[in-house]
């Protein structure tokens, strides 16, 4: 009776592990998400705002890019920490690669955009 409960215990304390897994996997992609779209209305706004003078755009343009970095850069810090403390070898978890590529391909968006942003002349009306 008793090695049944240690059984059944063992048993309730992986599936707690596989969703936290899940869980902090939602998290990471919902950092994703918002990174995208503070990175898509960074870049747009360039174009679809006009202000006086032209530079105030492009700044607020960056600060929204710069953003997005922040949303890719945390996301992947959050993520390693989690699964750090879980036991990955029981407990399914997003692998590394992935995560390191995802918010990598994500930074490098966020610094040619922010490059695009200066680099380009003022608007022409």
């Amino acid at each position: 009776m008793a090695e049944q409960r240690r059984a059944l215990a063992q048993d309730r304390t992986e599936f707690a592990e596989d969703r936290t897994a899940l869980a902090e996997e939602r998290t990471y992609l919902s950092w994703v998400r918002t990174g995208l779209g503070a990175l898509a209305v960074g870049a747009a706004f360039n174009r679809l705002i006009p202000l006086e003078p032209f530079w105030t755009t492009r700044a607020v343009g960056t600060a929204l890019v710069a953003a997005a970095a922040l949303c890719f850069v945390g996301s992947l810090l959050r993520l390693l920490r989690v699964t750090r403390r879980l036991d990955v070898s029981e407990a399914w978890a997003t692998p590394r690669w992935l995560a390191f590529g995802i918010s990598g391909l994500g930074l490098l968006a966020c610094l040619g955009t922010i490059a695009l942003l200066w680099i380009d002349g003022p608007p022409t009306q």
